[in-house]
């Protein structure tokens, strides 16, 4: 055994136990090599999800992806307004407008004219699949009988019958119509195509996905083309529509127009009206006269309404300086601010000094003075917009009996009116005229250049790689996801595992050092050796036939030595949790090798139910219970094992209560004297789960030995067997593995590799 299973007394004696109540502390370096010995799954996991991968994508079909990057609105080259419409700008581009542009890009009509384009139709990749019944009618035509057995499956769990056709139909199912394969396919396409606008800007990135990447490109590249042919369709639809609009617009006006012209030139002649270019000399004045009328009734009326304002004003409970006249005044303005200043200065002094006070009354007379000049420029104010307005009334009056003296005549007044009035009328559809001639010149330039506000900035590409699957990364999330589950499987195990590990894992979960790990024989020496029993086991450590076991033993009583240094240690108790641990053996075991170093050692058989030393070693012969009832001397129950010479005092005769017994004054005077006698005392005692034995027993002992079968025990029990020692903690020396396989011991670094004697 190696030097680092030896457990130093200091070591020994600062091991305290954990309290059983509460759940053990986490051991990252134990949880570590527990991962550690499990690296074959760990290993194994994503190694096994590499190769499920490798074949899914061998059987996963590609998928390429195709797009084109078009422009919808390009800010620079806004288009034309018509019909009296301003031009378009970047806000009738908002969101809803790229939304609908959006729409209109994965509408089913533009899909169904891709289809029809490129005869998709006619592609399996844009049909739909058959369904898994008529996968499994078809192989039964083969002759498979997958349908059959379906049909069985069903019914066995209950199901019923008839889910999927035994038999073959009589006859084909009816071909879709070419409308419904178009429509079919188009439905498919519309799910291969995606639409997403670049942030902040007014293009469109239009993508298509198909198996093939020819496919992929021809899908991308003819749906824009369709997109664009179908915006220009529309405009010049529109275009036309508005253009023989237009046309019979500027056919009505040019038939007004010269219909109203023909009437000015009648009335003329018939009023004798002659034309200078403007018109007669008579119909000039009247022309001018009327404007300057208007224009001074016009000033009239406004001098009159503020005229009306800063009467109602100095009348009403408002004031002159309300109106617009008194607060343009620059002279006004200065004395309101010396008003002002003045009114702050007496509200100061009179918080001051009072109301009484000279400055008071000084700033107050100030300010008297200040307000009347405000009331005299106000009043002057008003007397100025009288003036004016005397002045334009008499300006009107004046014009108004100028105008009168030339219409005094009504010769050809009304001619004159009724021509005016047509010259308007012709002049006002002249202007409409033009510009609705403007408007179809350009509804004609724009029909013949066939433009729309959308281009493509980046045409359809073929693309190389398929975007599904993705080898590598569906590679490295095989690995990773393996990984994980490995680690999590391993990490599952080792936490849920119910066996008591060994090594400084089961030193930390106990709170004692591990003692001893006595291997597992051969599977051909153990059958062998379970003839002889526990006398064979014997008989082997005093020969030294198997070395492994042998220096398992001798590694144990070093320890055990080793962790009572303070005093010299002769009783070692050996117990266990729950039977069939190998207890018995160990003690046998250990009292052999003791008497093969040359000690006295003695083995006591106090596991008067199980017997099994005495079993082995005297059957029919009297015992401990004989002796303690007076019904033998010791020297009548001592046996000695000739193979080990060891000293054996089996259990002896069976009693009613044995635990009253072991623990009488008469055990303890007995565990006296052969303290006297030999030099090392081994004690055999039941399960401390089974009976309560051993704890009476461990009272007498130097140190408790708690034997753990390393095969299947369970730490439930491992950790009660220890509470019910706690009062007598102290005497715990740890823990003896029995049954250990090599393998195990190598995965806890005990020995490097076991070999056995020649």
């Amino acid at each position: 055994m190696s030097s680092s299973n030896l457990i130093s007394a200091g070591s020994a004696a600062t091991v305290m136990p954990p309290d059983p109540a509460e759940p053990a502390p986490l051991d990252i370096r134990g949880l570590i090599g527990g991962l550690l010995r499990r690296w074959k799954l760990i290993v194994a996991v994503p190694l096994a999800a590499l190769i499920a991968v490798h074949l899914l994508l061998h059987v996963l079909p590609p998928t390429y992806q195709s797009a084109v990057q078009l422009l919808v609105f390009d800010p620079h080259q806004a288009m034309s307004g018509v019909t009296g419409e301003r031009p378009a700008s970047p806000q009738d581009f908002d969101t809803v407008a790229i939304n609908t542009e959006i729409d209109v890009l994965k509408s089913a009509s533009l899909s169904q004219r891709v289809v029809e384009d490129l005869k998709l139709y006619d592609d399996p990749e844009f049909q739909p699949r058959p369904r898994f019944s008529t996968l499994l009618g078809k192989a039964d035509w083969l002759g498979l009988g997958l349908a059959t057995a379906a049909n069985r499956l069903m019914a066995a769990l209950g199901l019923g019958t008839g889910w999927f056709a035994e038999t073959p139909p009589a006859a084909a199912p009816p071909a879709m119509s070419a409308e419904q394969r178009i429509a079919t396919a188009a439905a498919i396409l519309a799910q291969k195509i995606r639409v997403d606008r670049s942030q902040f800007s007014y293009v469109l990135a239009v993508s298509a996905t198909s198996r093939t990447a020819e496919r992929a490109q021809q899908i991308a590249t003819t749906l824009v083309a369709d997109y664009l042919k179908g915006q220009l369709d529309a405009q010049r639809k529109t275009l036309d529509q508005l253009a023989m609009w237009l046309e019979g617009k500027l056919s009505e006006l040019k038939t007004r127009v010269a219909e109203t012209q023909t009437q000015i030139e009648t009335l003329k002649a018939q009023s004798g009206l002659t034309d200078t270019g403007k018109g007669s000399l008579k119909q000039q004045q009247i022309a001018d006269l009327t404007t300057q009328l208007t224009l001074a009734r016009a000033d009239l009326n406004e001098k009159r309404a503020r005229l009306d304002q800063a009467r109602q004003l100095s009348q009403g409970s408002g004031s002159l300086l309300d109106i617009p006249e008194a607060a343009s005044s620059p002279v006004i303005s200065q004395l309101r601010m010396q008003q002002l200043l003045l009114t702050q200065l007496e509200e100061q002094l009179r918080a001051k000094l009072g109301d009484r006070h000279a400055q008071v009354l000084a700033v107050a007379a100030q300010l008297a003075d200040v307000n009347k000049q405000i009331q005299g420029q106000a009043a002057h104010v008003l007397g100025d917009l009288q003036n004016s307005y005397d002045i334009s009334l008499r300006r009107e009056q004046a014009i108004s009996e100028s105008l009168n003296k030339l219409t005094a005549v009504p010769s050809d007044t009304a001619a004159f009116v009724k021509i005016e009035q047509l010259q308007r009328i012709a002049d006002a559809d002249g202007k409409l005229y033009d510009a609705y001639l403007s408007q179809y010149n350009e509804i004609v330039a724009r029909e013949a250049l066939g433009s729309t506000t959308e281009r493509i900035i980046s045409p359809a590409g073929l693309p190389t790689d398929p975007i599904f699957p993705k080898r590598l990364l569906f590679y490295i999330a095989a690995v990773g996801l393996g990984g994980m589950l490995g680690l999590g499987l391993a990490l599952a195990a080792d936490l849920l595992q119910t066996h008591v590990k060994m090594g400084t894992e089961a030193e930390q979960l106990f709170g004692y050092p591990v003692i001893g790990n006595i291997p597992s024989l051969p599977r051909q020496r153990s059958r062998r050796l379970q003839r002889d029993g526990n006398r064979g086991l014997v008989r082997s450590v005093a020969t030294g036939a198997f070395s492994p076991v042998n220096e398992a033993i001798r590694a144990m009583r070093v320890n055990l030595r080793l962790s009572n240094l303070d005093r010299e240690l002769k009783v070692i108790l050996v117990t266990s949790a729950l039977p069939a641990e190998g207890k018995s053996a160990v003690a046998a075991l250990l009292a052999a090798s003791s008497a093969a170093a040359g000690q006295r050692t003695v083995l006591l058989d106090c596991d008067v139910r199980g017997r099994r030393v005495s079993l082995e070693f005297g059957q029919q012969h009297p015992g401990l219970t004989d002796l303690l009832v007076g019904k033998a001397e010791l020297s009548e129950v001592t046996l000695r094992d000739p193979d080990s010479g060891c000293h054996v005092i089996p259990a002896g005769s069976r009693m009613p209560n044995p635990g009253d017994t072991l623990g009488s004054r008469g055990m303890a005077e007995l565990m006296t004297r052969l303290r006297a006698e030999y030099d090392y005392i081994v004690i055999d005692t039941p399960p401390l789960l089974s009976v309560v034995d051993a704890l009476v027993l461990a009272t007498m002992a130097d140190k408790v030995l708690m034997v753990i079968d390393g095969s299947h025990s369970h730490s439930d029990s491992v950790t009660e067997a220890f509470r019910l020692l706690r009062p007598e903690a102290r005497r715990i020396a740890g823990i003896a593995f029995n049954k250990v396989a090599p393998d195990q011991l190598r995965h806890y670094g005990y020995y490097g590799a076991y070999g056995e004697a020649a």
